[in-house]
C-alpha cells in the first residue's frame, strides 16, 4: 500500500499537464502550453501543498501549517477539497474526453495528511461524509475506519474487524450518525501498536524540518536530506549541522 513520493510526483505533473489542456478548452487561451514547462508546476500551490502533505501525512514529518495549526487552512485547504471533489465518479466523464490520468497517490495523500491533522486534534477543512455537501454533522474532531485504515496502512476491511468488540483489545468506535467513527486519542492509542503506523514528529524550536518550498534546493536533494535525517533519529536541522 505504501508508495514512495516520486511515484506521487511524477503521476501529479502528468495529472497538472493534462488537466491544464482539458481547462484550455474551457477558457481558451494558452493555460496549457504554459503547463507543459514542470519548472512552473513545482511553483504552483496544488504542487507545493500536495507535496507538503505527503510528507507530513505519509512520513510523518512536521510541516509548518499542517499539524501546528488548529485546522487546515489555505493551500492545504485548497488541495483537500479540489481533490477529494475530482475523486468523485461526476469527473470522470470530463477526464475521459482528454484521457487525463487520474491523481490517485495525490489524493491518498491528501487524505492521510487530513486523517493525521485530525489525529493530532485539529480539524479538517470540510467533511465529505456529512451529507451531500459535506459542511458537517458536529462530526469534525473523528477519524473514519478508513482513515485509520490509510494512516496504519492496512485496508479497511482489516481496521473493521479490530473494531468487532469480540476480539482482544478492539478498537473503540462512537456511532455518530450513520457511521462508526473513532475519537482521536482511541485513535492514537490503536495505532500505536500497528506496524505500519509512522508516529507523528514533534515539532520544537530548532526542530523544523527542511521544507522545500522555503529553501532554493532541488527536491529530490531536500527529500533526501529528510529520509537520512529520519534514519538517524534526528531533525533535518540537526542533520545538517552534525554534516557541517
Amino acid at each position: 500500500m505504501s508508495f514512495s513520493k516520486i511515484e506521487m510526483q511524477d503521476e501529479l505533473c502528468g495529472f497538472m499537464q493534462e488537466f491544464a489542456l482539458s481547462i484550455e478548452r474551457l477558457y481558451g487561451g494558452n493555460v496549457g502550453q504554459i503547463l507543459e514547462n514542470k519548472v512552473l508546476i513545482k511553483k504552483s500551490n496544488l504542487w507545493i501543498a500536495v507535496n507538503d502533505m505527503y510528507d507530513f501525512g505519509v512520513l510523518g514529518m512536521p510541516v509548518l501549517g499542517l499539524g501546528d495549526e488548529p485546522q487546515i487552512d489555505g493551500i492545504y485547504a485548497d488541495a483537500e477539497v479540489f481533490l477529494n471533489c475530482i475523486a468523485k465518479n461526476a469527473m470522470e466523464q470530463f477526464f475521459y474526453e482528454d484521457d487525463v490520468s487520474f491523481p490517485k497517490l495525490s489524493i491518498k495523500s491528501a487524505r492521510i495528511a487530513v486523517a493525521r491533522v485530525v489525529l493530532e486534534d485539529g480539524e479538517r477543512y470540510t467533511d465529505y461524509g456529512a451529507g451531500d455537501y459535506g459542511w458537517g454533522n458536529g462530526d469534525w474532531g473523528y477519524l473514519t475506519l478508513g482513515e485509520l485504515a490509510l494512516l496504519a496502512d492496512m485496508d479497511e476491511r482489516s481496521v473493521r474487524n479490530a473494531a468487532n468488540p469480540k476480539v482482544n483489545d478492539p478498537l473503540k468506535t462512537e456511532s455518530v450518525g450513520k457511521r462508526s467513527l473513532v475519537e482521536p486519542h482511541e485513535a492514537r492509542r490503536w495505532l500505536l501498536n500497528r506496524k505500519g503506523f509512522i508516529q507523528t514528529k514533534q515539532i520544537g524550536k530548532g526542530n523544523n524540518r527542511i521544507l522545500s518550498k522555503s529553501i532554493e534546493l532541488p527536491s529530490d536533494v531536500v527529500e533526501a536530506l529528510n529520509i537520512k535525517a529520519e534514519k538517524s533519529g534526528l531533525s533535518t536541522a540537526e542533520f545538517i549541522k552534525n554534516l557541517l
